[in-house]
This record gives structure tokens, sequence and C-alpha cells, in this order.
């Protein structure tokens, strides 16, 4: 019983593996992708299941040479046990709309025709049920809508491939306001999305710490047969989280932060606070001293200089300077001679 039941969910492994035209994947690679679930079994018994579940299935095969290569034809209805019901399609339909960025290109391709099939659910769903909750939950960014950048897709599927196969990337980058493009054998350990903006992680082997690498600046990618060295010691969500690599750190150590903040600030703060020792007082009419230890950050800068006014540095003297010494410079930017 334990043997057929590996079978069917072998056929059916297979069978969701397949990807929809034009998109194409030889028996190899099929094969392989069994291999990497965990299968034991050979190359002529995959071309055997590939062959009879065509028929019963209609999934086709386009030989080149002496290689098939197997997809499901444009148009062809998808096939899922069970069928969709409402809730699940509004799962479906609510990750395509914010979940679209995170997701590699080929998992996208190969959800297609389940977003199809949800829209049509909840087309026939009642109005004044979840068919409407699409339309009453929106999510919003901080600042300004500014429009992404264009990433090739072919450059964000051989990123995919890279990072699901621990291979090494080669790729051809142009930094920003370069004039010329450099090439790097990269080794990919992650992708993060910040601000709509896609980056890749990456080491040149076994060096720390990784590099960024803004995907639209990516003008060319392949996967090459070398696979990346191990690298144990590195976890993104330490790296992104402990580490705050992305808020682009001054230096290690913490500030004792102390600010004097307006009423409103405060109220924010209070609800959102900067970190978990945060204390708030009031000092004066709608002035308000706020101590927290953060992180040194370019972000906290940023934060600081956001809210102009509203916020003044008192500790530490060092990070006052700084914040001055910024305001001073721009305020000299609007003098009107």
């Amino acid at each position: 019983m334990a043997e057929k039941t590996d079978q069917t969910y072998r056929q059916w492994l297979l069978l969701r593996a397949i990807p929809r035209a034009p998109r194409r994947l030889s028996t190899r690679e099929l094969h392989q992708r069994l291999i990497d679930e965990g299968y034991e079994i050979s190359l002529r018994s995959v071309q055997r299941d590939l062959q009879s579940l065509s028929i019963q299935f209609g999934f086709v095969d386009d030989i080149e040479g002496r290689t098939s290569h197997w997809f499901w034809p444009e148009g062809f209805r998808v096939l899922d046990v069970p069928g969709l019901d409402p809730s699940t399609a509004l799962v479906f339909l609510m990750a395509r709309r914010h979940l679209g960025d995170a997701l590699p290109p080929s998992i996208l391709d190969q959800l297609s025709p389940y977003f199809d099939q949800a829209e049509q659910v909840l087309g026939q769903a009642s109005p004044s049920g979840l068919a409407s909750w699409s339309k009453h939950v929106r999510l919003l960014r901080r600042g300004p809508g500014l429009m992404k950048p264009e990433v090739s897709a072919v450059v964000l599927t051989a990123l995919e491939q890279a990072l699901l196969q621990q291979r090494t990337l080669q790729m051809r980058y142009r930094r920003r306001g370069a004039d010329h493009v450099q090439l790097h054998d990269i080794d990919p350990r992650g992708l993060v999305i910040k601000n709509g903006v896609t980056y890749l992680v990456g080491t040149y082997g076994t060096q720390l710490p990784p590099y960024h690498f803004a995907a639209h600046r990516i003008e060319s990618a392949e996967i090459s047969h070398d696979p990346s060295p191990a690298l144990p010691a590195f976890d993104l969500d330490r790296y992104l989280h402990s580490q705050r690599a992305f808020d682009y750190p001054h230096q290690d150590e913490r500030l004792e932060l102390v600010l004097k903040v307006t009423r409103e600030v405060s109220e924010h703060l209070d609800e959102r606070p900067l970190c978990d020792d945060q204390q708030i007082e009031s000092v004066e009419d709608d002035q308000f001293l706020v101590r927290a230890t953060v992180p040194d950050t370019a972000e906290l800068r940023w934060w600081i200089l956001g809210h102009g006014a509203s916020v003044t540095v008192v500790e530490p003297g060092r990070l006052r300077s700084q914040v001055a010494a910024e305001i001073e410079q721009a305020a000299s930017n609007y003098v009107v001679t």
C-alpha cells in the first residue's frame, strides 16, 4: 500500500512540474525534480510515467534531436484536486497581488492557471461575500509612490534557478552611474525586496560580508555548472535583522538615543516604539523626551530628518552634530538670493 501511495504522489508531482507553453522541461530535468524531492527513481521509469500520463491527461512533448521536452498546451484547463473553493481562490488572488515580487517567475508561471480559475470562482460567488474582500483591502507603503525599476525576466529566472540549485552565477553588472559593465562570478545567498526594489545578496565564494546587487542593474546572468561553496555561518534572517544589513549600519555599537519630540510624534512612538526599552516622558507643553537604545544606522538618520522640526536629537552629541550639519546644508540650498 505504501509503495502504491508513493507512486501516485510521485506521478502527481510530475504532473505539477510540467510547465505551460511556451516553457518546456526535458525528461532529464523532470527526473532531477523528482530526485530533489527525495525519490530514487531511474530516468527510464520517468520516461514511462510521462508517456503514460501524457495519454491520460493531455500534455505533450516536443522532440528536439533525441530529447523530449514536455509542456501543457496553451489554453489547457488547469487540473486541480480538489477544485478551488472561494476561500482558497481569494488566497490565490491576494497572493498574486501582494506576493508577486517575492515569488520566482517560474512559480508565477505555474500558478497562472490557478489565478485564472480563482477569478472564475470568485466571479461566481456572492458579491456580498468573499468575492468583495479584495476590493476593500489595500497595502500602502510609506513615502511617494515611486515606480518599480524594470527587471529582465530572463535575469530573474537565472537568479531563481541559481538560488534553488545552489549554483554560481556569472553576471554582467552595471553600478549606478557607471559607464562600463563589470563581470562577476557570484554565489547567490538570497533575494531581498525593499521598497519595490529587488536585491541579490551574494558572496565571492566563502568571502564575507556579502555584497548587494540591485537586480535591475544586472544586464545578463547565466548559471554556472559550478556549485556554490557551502557557507554555514551565513543566515539571511540574522543578516537582515540582527546585523541590520539593509538599514546601512554606521558602526556596530548601539546608540543611547534621546530625542525631544512633539506630542504627535510621541503618540506615534507610543503605538509603534523604536525598541523594547523605549521610555517617553513629558517635559513641557506638547514636548516629550524619548529614550531608546537603537542601532546606529543610516535608516535612523533618514527617519529623524524626515520628521523635520518635530524631532530634535538631544543625545548622543555626535549624532546631534551630524544631523545639525545635514540640516544646515539642506537649509543653504533654499537661501533666496
